[in-house]
């Protein structure tokens, strides 16, 4: 783009400080390191380490740090070999460079895609929220420390901020050879619209809704204890992010009959009201409002009970699942519903659901009925506690085959060339 320059100007540049101005980076020619290098493993683990400080004051930035440990890096490495090993017929390189859009609602999100593309060998630029939290200023400061003393990190990753400014985004997408968004359906469809490199590919996560599906019999069978942890697991599921990522249940849906789901709901809010106490859970006062207005909402419609009295939450029991909508509310708002069977939950579904968090099911059970799930739009199914931790594998794609390109070497069949 010959005003390049120019436009590169009205972009700030938030992380590594110092190094050359985004103009020469942008200008770099495409190097590309070793998928998995140990300067780069070392790079990212120190980053972890860097953040752990932080991650003690914020849960998100603590999920990233963990994810960005020694071990899990040593798993994704691993998986990788084990890539190689399966197609002796590709060679796998970097796809060169990586153009990320940060969502708004979830902070550390942005950590996973641009580690996950460091990893394999790329250079990133990452767009991140003009409007910046102290968790993400958090993660700015310990890229930056990490910067100083690893030089990968300085040379192949800015991490960047500008207003809705399309010639920038057209500018980042010409420059790149993958880019990844993330955000909401109108974000997705506002990049779309931005020209993209003809030889680039593009993975966009767009709005998704998600459920839980507990079944009631084996809850009720359960302890004190075991509810207990069910109502902790739950805790992290849901109460994070204001119930605004795309993984959080925004549903509970029991499996059993009327009289068990009745029994179950009622224990379980309770559970969770208790959790929520034990773990100092508040809600400012908007918030309370917002969750309120929607209960009304609701019970404007047929068939609705909701449920007040308990601080963290309140509760609408839809007593016809059929009538569920996918809006978040936020602020400890959870709908419940009840089916016979698990299978039931399919019609409900659609290609804008992503997660399944469930409780007591057999592997059997789960494995029987995730294709009628997945048929209809649901990527995951996980056990309750994991909904927000994040896998390679999103929505579906995984990420490091996005990162990385094939190369196929072909051989005569007697080996010579």
């Amino acid at each position: 783009m010959a005003d390049g320059p120019a436009i590169a100007a009205r972009v700030e540049v938030l992380a590594p400080l110092g190094g050359v101005d985004l103009g020469t980076f942008l200008d770099r020619p495409v190097a590309g390191a070793e998928p998995f290098a140990a300067d780069r493993m070392e790079a990212v683990r120190a980053l972890s380490a860097s953040l752990a400080g932080p991650g003690r004051r914020d849960p998100g930035i603590a999920a990233a740090a963990f994810w960005l440990r020694k071990a899990n890096l040593a798993r994704l490495h691993a998986a990788h070999q084990a890539r190689i090993a399966a197609t002796p017929e590709l060679r796998w390189v970097p796809a060169g460079r990586v153009f990320h859009v940060a969502p708004a609602n979830v902070d550390a999100l942005f950590l996973y895609s641009w580690a996950i593309a460091f990893l394999c060998g790329n250079a990133s630029v990452v767009r991140l929220p003009a409007q910046r939290t102290a968790p993400v200023q958090a993660m700015l400061d310990g890229i930056d420390r990490t910067a100083g003393t690893h030089p990968a990190f300085q040379a192949e990753n800015r991490f960047v901020s500008y207003g809705h400014d399309a010639e920038v985004s057209a500018l980042f997408s010409a420059w790149c050879r993958h880019r990844i968004v993330w955000g909401g359906n109108a974000t997705v469809a506002a990049m779309r619209a931005v020209p993209l490199n003809p030889h680039a590919s593009e993975r966009s996560f767009a709005s998704k809704f998600s459920w839980a599906l507990f079944k009631a019999g084996p809850y009720l069978a359960a302890d004190a204890e075991a509810r207990r942890r069910l109502a902790g697991s739950f805790f992290i599921d849901f109460f994070p992010f204001d119930q605004a990522a795309c993984s959080t249940p925004q549903v509970l849906v029991w499996v059993g009959t009327e009289a068990e789901a009745e029994e179950a709901s009622g224990r379980f809010l309770d559970a969770l009201q208790a959790e929520a106490g034990r773990r100092g859970h508040m809600v400012d006062a908007g918030q309370a409002a917002n969750r309120i207005n929607a209960a009304f909402e609701l019970a404007l419609g047929p068939e609705v009970r909701i449920g007040f009295g308990r601080s963290a939450l309140v509760s609408a029991r839809l007593l016809d699942p059929a009538d569920i909508r996918r809006d978040v509310c936020g602020g400890g708002f959870l709908r419940l519903a009840r089916i016979p069977r698990a299978e039931d939950l399919a019609p409900l579904l659609d290609e804008g659901d992503q997660t399944v968090t469930h409780f007591g099911f057999s592997a059997a059970e789960l494995r029987a009925f995730a294709p009628g799930f997945g048929i209809r739009g649901v990527d995951r199914l996980v056990p309750a506690g994991q909904a927000l931790a994040f896998d390679p594998v999103w929505d579906g794609f995984d990420l490091v085959e996005d990162c990385l390109r094939r190369v196929t070497v072909r051989v005569r069949q007697d080996g010579s060339g």
